[in-house]
């Protein structure tokens, strides 16, 4: 009897062993995944807040001058997009090292622009912006990346490091005559554009040009500015009815309907389907309608919001 009790209480206690190791486990366990789940959602709110700049390539397929802004049309496998470039934009040509303006693009250019991560859009097919801070003329031979670079002047990615030479411009996207050194490359997002780089890891290069893309750029919202309504409109398949300057002018495309008037920043629109469109979000033009030369003139959102 003696033994029989001996072995009952023995097994007793190794059942609570194990149970006790098992609880023990599952807590280390549990512990583990969610310390890991808690890491990567930190790591992936570090990463959305060090995108600050998206970039988008494509070859250009049309590029119409308009006078004090070019609009410029991009195919690529991301549906294209459209843009609409100031005279001043910042625009480089990687092979020359060149600035040049927006009316010096032609179609078939390979282009890169530079755009802040959060860039307002129309809600059209292809989208359309005027929010790119740079672009540039793309060499056949020539490589670039876009990424925030650390007091080592490696990129976030731990692809590529810079080792500057005298042969390096470095410039800002504003065009500023500042004199820039490394010191204002360390900690900032940078587009970088190179030729040769090392099989290494990170792969080094002394590049042709760093593009310093200064944190403020991206809060600076543009300038509004007057585009010609009759034009614009056309060009986008609206038929464009204009009787009086005391009655309002009529845009008509399929099933839309939209009406404005001479003096005001509002509009009218109205359209048979359900669906969500543009113009339906926008609640007024940045600048009121106004008459130029015999012109009809509207901000360039408004435009920018039409199908």
């Amino acid at each position: 009897m003696k033994k029989k009790a001996i072995i009952e209480i023995l097994s007793g206690v190794l059942c609570l062993t194990m149970l006790m190791s098992a609880t023990v486990f599952a807590e280390t366990g549990l512990k583990k995944i969610s310390s890991e789940t808690e890491n990567n959602i930190i790591s992936e709110e570090v990463k959305q807040q060090e995108e600050q700049y998206i970039t988008e390539e494509g070859i250009i397929t049309q590029a119409e001058d308009k006078g004090e802004y070019c609009r410029v049309q991009i195919d690529n496998d991301n549906m294209g997009m459209i843009f609409y470039i100031d005279e001043d934009a910042f625009i480089i040509d990687q092979q020359s090292g060149k600035r040049l303006t927006a009316k010096d693009l032609k179609s078939n250019m390979r282009i890169t622009a530079i755009l802040p991560a959060k860039a307002p859009m129309a809600l059209s097919l292809p989208p359309q912006t005027s929010q790119a801070v740079g672009f540039i003329i793309r060499s056949d031979n020539g490589s670039m990346d876009l990424s925030l670079y650390n007091d080592s002047l490696v990129n976030k990615n731990n692809t590529l490091k810079l080792n500057l030479s005298e042969n390096t411009k470095i410039v800002d996207a504003k065009g500023s005559d500042k004199v820039f050194t490394a010191e204002d490359i360390k900690n900032n997002e940078c587009a970088v554009l190179y030729t040769v780089s090392t099989a290494s890891i990170p792969a080094q290069t002394a590049p042709e040009m760093v593009i310093i893309l200064d944190k403020e750029n991206q809060l600076q919202p543009s300038e509004p500015k007057y585009v010609s309504l009759r034009n614009e409109a056309e060009a986008k398949g609206y038929k464009v009815e204009w009787t009086s300057n005391k009655k309002p002018i009529i845009l008509t495309k399929n099933d839309m309907k939209i009406e404005i008037t001479v003096g005001s920043d509002g509009f009218e629109f109205t359209h048979r389907t359900k669906d969500m469109k543009a113009l339906d979000q926008l609640e007024k033009m940045d600048l009121p309608m106004v008459l130029k030369n015999g012109q009809a003139m509207v901000s360039s959102n408004f435009i920018d919001a039409l199908e």
